[in-house]
């Protein structure tokens, strides 16, 4: 990853998806990539962080993740294993399951591509007002799969969910269309 870097996807409905390197950021102490992603008019920034542990997410929009969140660890975990993460997006609590259901082979314009396929399953933690830390409820917001090829990243995400970063889809599938390198 790097600045100008920039991936466009071809939503399944709706105008194309784009994931641009626009520059690094400091978000609580760590040199973060800024990266806005683009659907049809509307923006958000991301902050992500690379290392040899793997891509980790610190902030969306206003929304700061505590702790960040290791979206996809490397080497990636071997095929079926889980890994859990419980934190606060923007103040509130949630948790997110992650999997590796092994490698699989995606149709591709210079024949196939192998890819990791990785699911998340994201939940969140209800409270009744003002009875804070008594009847909770984990309420699912979504799940969501992504397919990654080395050296070019994520070539293919699907899912439902209710995105708590205000995407305007609930069902969405985005294929990788293009991958520009810097500018």
């Amino acid at each position: 990853m790097a600045v100008g870097h920039k991936w466009v996807y071809q939503a399944n409905r709706g105008p194309d998806v784009i994931f641009e390197v626009v520059g690094k950021e400091n978000v609580e102490g760590v040199e973060c990539y800024k990266v806005m992603r683009t659907i049809g008019d509307e923006s958000t920034p991301f902050f992500v962080s690379l290392s040899t542990e793997g891509l980790a997410i610190h902030k969306v929009g206003a929304d700061l993740y505590d702790p960040p969140f290791l979206e996809f660890a490397f080497p990636f975990m071997p095929e079926s294993r889980e890994r859990v993460w419980v934190g606060s997006i923007g103040g509130r609590t949630y948790g997110i399951r992650s999997r590796n259901l092994g490698l699989e082979t995606l149709p591709w314009p210079s024949g196939s591509a192998s890819a990791v396929h990785v699911s998340e399953h994201m939940t969140t933690v209800l409270r009744k007002e003002g009875e804070w830390g008594t009847d909770q409820k984990v309420a699912p917001l979504g799940q969501t799969s992504f397919w990654i090829v080395r050296n070019l990243g994520v070539v293919k995400l699907s899912g439902k969910l209710h995105d708590p970063h205000n995407a305007t889809q609930n069902e969405f599938e985005w294929t990788l269309k293009s991958f520009l390198k810097n500018r």
